[in-house]
């Protein structure tokens, strides 16, 4: 088995399986090979799950993922990340809405649509 200058192993694949909640997809497997004569160490083993978990955080901005690191097999890291629940609607709790509630007033400037000036339907 392959060692850095460190004696860190050295995995020639990280394999990471995706598992989505109540099989709303199906599983996602994520494979990266390294090069000839090169392999993952410490640092390009976490590199590559933080894309994964970048990915997930874009894609399902609501969904929380665990990961597991599983017992390597050979040369292959392997970890699955599996959804581990919902996270809660607020996800800036210090902001305030921006959005207006129903019966408040907005804005009583008019705003350019094209050609013509739209009117708010309420001014004070």
């Amino acid at each position: 088995m392959p060692h850095d200058k460190e004696g860190n192993r050295l995995f020639r694949k990280v394999q990471v399986k995706v598992i989505f909640p109540d099989e709303i997809f199906p599983p996602k497997l994520f494979v990266q090979h390294a090069g000839p004569h090169q392999g993952f160490g410490p640092s390009g083993v976490d590199e590559m799950l933080e894309k994964i978990a970048d990915q997930l955080d874009t894609l399902y901005p609501f969904w929380e993922f665990k990961m597991t690191e599983l017992a390597p097999e050979g040369s292959t890291a392997k970890y699955v990340m599996t959804f581990a629940g919902y996270r809660s609607t607020k996800i800036y709790p210090n902001e305030e809405s921006t959005t207006l509630e129903p019966g408040m007033v907005g804005d009583s400037t008019p705003t350019e649509v094209g050609n013509a000036s739209a009117i708010p339907l309420s001014q004070e």
